[in-house]
């Protein structure tokens, strides 16, 4: 995506369409204004690609840009956007919030999305790099299931991600639960279910359970058990 590129994206009454994919909603683009397909919206919106990082780094929400949907989609992370273009994400960048209760607003607090995208950082980095596992697949939607596929041997497993920040602990309902454990099954699969929490590492605001974007944390598994 080189800066200034003009593409097009599906927009329906001039708003543009999002995509729900791996348990999260991408911004749709196209990679050529003939790769429409049938089932694409009828209308097209068509401008600068910054114009369209610009949506995503304002909604913290969004996992990025997903490329021809309907077609072969290719997936661009934020991550991926802020790691490979000159185009920054301000919220993944680092800040000084200095010590103690800052002067904040409500966007500069970490939404559901980061905490999880943290916490798979958090396995993967920790805990799955310790075992002789190959890793199949990673979906960082909070809406998906599983985050993580890993082979151990023969043996297919899908986890599940839970974060919460302190003093909240993650919990798992007994309605995800059965959901989780039929979705394994289905493919003979061993559940799992990670549990992680975060803390700010300065002590008032980890005392206040504040996770504001850009601050330093301290991080803990709570536990990595397997499902019956």
């Amino acid at each position: 995506m080189e800066n200034g590129t003009w593409v097009s994206a599906p927009s329906n009454e001039k708003k543009l369409v999002t995509v729900s994919m791996r348990g999260g909603y991408w911004i749709a683009i196209y990679s050529s204004i003939n790769g429409r397909v049938n089932g694409d919206s009828k209308d097209v919106i068509t401008t600068d690609i910054n114009k369209f990082i610009d949506i995503v780094y304002e909604n913290p929400r969004l996992m990025g840009i997903v490329v021809d949907p309907n077609k072969e989609p290719y997936l661009i992370s934020r991550k991926a956007i802020h790691k490979f273009t000159k185009r920054k994400d301000p919220r993944l960048e680092i800040r000084d919030w200095g010590v103690g209760i800052p002067n904040y607003s409500k966007k500069d607090i970490m939404v559901e999305e980061e905490m999880l995208d943290f916490g798979i950082d958090i396995i993967l980095d920790h805990y799955l790099v310790k075992k002789p596992c190959q890793l199949l697949e990673e979906n960082r939607g909070v809406e998906g299931f599983p985050n993580l596929v890993y082979k151990k041997g023969e043996q297919l497993y899908m986890m599940k991600v839970l974060v919460d920040v302190l003093p909240n602990q993650p919990h798992l309902s007994k309605e995800r639960k059965d959901f989780y454990l039929y979705h394994c099954n289905k493919f003979n699969a061993k559940c799992v279910i990670a549990s992680v929490s975060i803390s700010s590492s300065d002590e008032q605001r980890k005392n206040e359970g504040l996770a504001l974007i850009g601050d330093g944390y301290n991080m803990c598994i709570n536990d990595v058990v397997e499902l019956n």
